[in-house]
């Protein structure tokens, strides 16, 4: 997805090799991006917006909410030759503006958060294919050009090099309808590729992409004056006003215009699941979630075990069989470091 944006250029001075004893003095110039972070899109709401879902989705998956919220933030990663062999890079993709890295994300969000509730996903998703998914199509419809680019903090660092970067067109520009129908050819068997979903076409994936770039530049619009500023890539609380807009989490559910609230039934078998469990596995999914942002770092997970033992001793002493089960189960893999093993075991019982 969109990395972040450009903020400013900057230059370094780098030496490059000619024959065995010359060098070569050579300026480059880069771009400075700023990073843009979940607080500032509508992922840092997902589980109000989940909430707001079930009132007309009441068997909605909190899973494919977390999933089409958070994916926008997933790195894509790549091959590249090197003489001294292969090695996996990130190269990001800046939008130009920070209101144009604001709209790819909402973009993103909004669509494949529609399409994951309208249609009937086959089993779990793999952990980054989403954000892979969507980096893809940025490069076949939005990359307008490679360029150096350097995150702003380390602009005045002469020791930190630019990287190469893949800079987006103007969102407008990509966002045209026939772009847009273009990209659902490609996107739809890339989506059943990687969700394995069922009971949706092509058609509907075109009908969510321009619903979703007209929600974007609405919200965009309206909460933000559409004067979005570099300090809003760290954090947006404006945002969060968008879901109240009964439109949009109508969208968001999988429904379309003038369709009405579903009520599908349990699937046959499956027994329901309390809604004490219910809401604490919407808690461990926000852990799990922040454990993912951390990088699942050492230190982070070590807290997060500390903190579920706490909350153990606290079940234990309310003899509490059922939230107790939950947690122990949780924990233990953590502990184990089994992060999609303890994704596919909280997306059971939600």
């Amino acid at each position: 997805m969109a990395k972040g944006a450009i903020v400013g250029k900057t230059k370094r001075i780098r030496w490059v090799k000619e024959g065995l004893f010359k060098k070569r003095k050579e300026e480059i110039e880069a771009y400075t991006y700023r990073e843009i972070w979940p607080e500032a899109t509508l992922a840092q709401a997902y589980e109000e917006i989940h909430h707001r879902i079930k009132k007309f989705r009441e068997n909605a998956d909190f899973g494919m909410t977390m999933y089409g919220m958070d994916h926008t933030h997933t790195p894509d990663f790549e091959s590249e030759w090197r003489k001294d062999g292969n090695r996996t890079v990130e190269i990001p993709r800046i939008a130009k503006t920070p209101k144009d890295a604001l709209l790819y994300h909402l973009l993103f969000q909004l669509a494949v958060t529609h399409l994951l509730h309208r249609g009937m996903p086959g089993g779990s998703i793999e952990r980054d294919a989403l954000g892979e998914m969507s980096g893809k199509m940025l490069d076949k419809f939005a990359v307008e050009r490679e360029a150096h680019v350097i995150e702003d903090e380390y602009a005045n660092d002469e020791t930190e090099m630019p990287n190469r970067g893949r800079i987006l067109k103007d969102f407008d520009a990509f966002a045209k309808d026939e772009n847009l129908e273009k990209m659902a050819e490609e996107l739809y068997p890339e989506l059943l590729a990687t969700t394995r979903i069922r009971g949706i076409t092509e058609e509907d994936v075109e009908y969510a992409l321009k619903k979703a770039r007209d929600f974007a530049k609405k919200i965009v619009t309206e909460e933000l004056e559409g004067k979005v500023k570099t300090h809003h890539l760290d954090s947006n609380p404006m945002l969060v006003s968008a879901v109240h807009n009964e439109d949009l989490i109508k969208f968001l559910a999988g429904l379309r215009e003038g369709e009405r609230k579903e009520k599908p039934e349990l699937h046959k078998g499956k027994k329901p699941v309390s809604e004490n469990i219910t809401l604490e596995t919407h808690k461990l999914l926000g852990i799990l979630s922040g454990l993912k942002f951390a990088g699942y770092s050492h230190k982070a997970v070590e807290r997060a075990v500390e903190e579920l033992d706490a909350r153990v001793d606290e079940l234990m002493k309310e003899k509490n069989l059922e939230l107790l089960g939950l947690y122990l189960g949780f924990q233990r893999l953590l502990e184990k470091r089994d992060f999609e093993g303890a994704e596919e075991f909280l997306r059971g019982l939600s």
